[in-house]
């Protein structure tokens, strides 16, 4: 869920869902067509860094809410926002004076890091259904917000549906993701705004097949701060689909959420939030320990009213909120499932307790070496009851992640974080 780019002095997180194909094919329609949003750029006309401590560089992070009117799209309800998150670390924007930069510096866009942000790519009949897009920017002024927040992206990328990591967790897919995503809303309701977007592709724009762009400045100040470029895409379907003939208007399935044996993911579901598989959750709770690792050491902006004893907290909170669900999910699928005998039962649900008086006095206390000893408890409950629950989980399911490599990379992270803050910064650190 995370592509980051440390050697060219960015860290770019995403929390979100592997944004798969979905079908609505609704009348009236012929002829089927496949339809997406891309944002494809992001840039900003003025420096945002606003003096961190030790640092000329400045962090951003990116809130994405894509909906499809009538449509349900990566595990969201039918009409209902598919909501994704980006943090962008260590970003220099170039000469710190708050200078208008010209050309305007690209956070996203061709060339960077991160080339573009693709929506669920949806199937249907034409008249294809209106699209909203709405994105809120925010500068970080909180150190080690963005790396906290990339670390527990790549644990919940773990449990993907397709398991690859590159994609992005829709924290609107289920009551526990939509739980995770008011926390991260906390960690950034006190951070800098920059701007907000909001853009309306009305039902039918570019059918049956061509292209719609949409792109202006954003934000408060002469001159607006940022910018953005957005189109929308429409393609027919080859061959055509016989559901989208007005004979036979309605397909049995409409709206259904594709299987999880469908995206070849039967050991991942959005309700679950870490992988039915213990080997594979025991990854992410490793990721979700480095993430807590970092909290007691961040620091604010100088000059700044932001309180960062709250942010503390509040990524406590966040991690808690990670760290449990898994185990409750687990404990709520055994009560009912005959496959865990009543002793294991009785033996989870003490774990998961134990893990629940730990949380409530860390959290009490801001004792993060304590919310780690709930986590370690709520991990063994998952431990205990996912081999009963999802026997055929049992090996670690993690595709195109090189374990090892995690470990490097977290290593690396802490590092170059110490490297970084006194590097030499002419022209360096730009995403490429």
């Amino acid at each position: 869920m995370t592509f980051s780019r440390f050697a060219s002095g960015v860290l770019v997180v995403a929390l979100g869902f592997p944004l798969s194909a979905g079908a609505d094919f609704d009348p009236p329609g012929p002829p089927a067509v496949t339809d997406f949003l891309q944002l494809d750029e992001i840039h900003f006309h003025r420096n945002q860094d606003d003096g961190f401590i030790f640092d000329d560089e400045s962090e951003l992070c990116a809130t994405v809410k894509w909906t499809h009117s009538g449509h349900a799209l990566a595990g969201s309800g039918a009409g209902m926002p598919v909501e994704q998150k980006k943090c962008w670390d260590d970003v220099n924007m170039g000469p710190s004076d708050g200078a208008v930069l010209n050309p305007p510096f690209i956070l996203l866009g061709v060339g960077q890091a991160v080339s573009e942000w693709v929506s669920p790519v949806h199937d249907e009949c034409v008249p294809s259904a209106s699209w909203q897009f709405f994105m809120q920017v925010k500068e970080l002024d909180s150190s080690d917000l963005a790396t906290i927040l990339e670390l527990i992206g790549q644990a919940l990328d773990l449990a993907s549906k397709l398991g690859v990591v590159g994609n992005f967790t829709n924290l609107e897919a289920s009551a526990k993701l939509k739980a995770i995503g008011m926390k991260i809303d906390d960690l950034l309701s006190d951070e800098e705004l920059v701007g907000e977007v909001n853009e309306i592709f009305t039902a039918g724009i570019a059918d049956p097949a061509g292209m719609e762009f949409r792109g202006m400045d954003f934000g408060s100040g002469t001159p607006q701060p940022a910018g953005y470029s957005l189109f929308k895409s429409v393609t027919m379907i080859p061959g055509g689909d016989p559901q989208c003939d007005p004979n036979d208007p309605n397909d049995p399935n409409s709206g259904a959420a594709p299987s999880a044996a469908a995206l070849g993911a039967a050991c991942r579901a959005d309700d679950h939030v870490f992988s039915m598989s213990a080997a594979s959750a025991a990854q992410s709770y490793v990721l979700l320990g480095s993430a807590a690792s970092l909290i007691d050491g961040m620091q604010a902006e100088p000059g700044l009213t932001i309180s960062i004893d709250i942010q503390k907290q509040r990524a406590r909170e966040l991690v808690a909120e990670v760290a449990r669900a898994p185990a409750d999910v687990a404990v709520t699928e055994a009560i009912t499932s005959p496959s865990v005998p009543p002793a294991t039962l009785t033996a989870a649900q003490n774990l998961l307790s134990q893990g629940d008086a730990l949380r409530d006095s860390a959290l009490l206390a801001g004792d993060t070496a304590e919310l780690l000893q709930a986590a370690a408890k709520y991990e063994e409950t998952h431990a205990l009851l996912a081999p009963l629950l999802h026997p055929t989980c049992i090996a670690a399911l993690i595709p195109a992640l090189d374990l090892p490599g995690i470990a490097v990379f977290i290593a690396a992270l802490l590092v170059a974080a110490w490297a970084f803050a006194f590097r030499p910064r002419d022209g360096e650190g730009q995403p490429s």
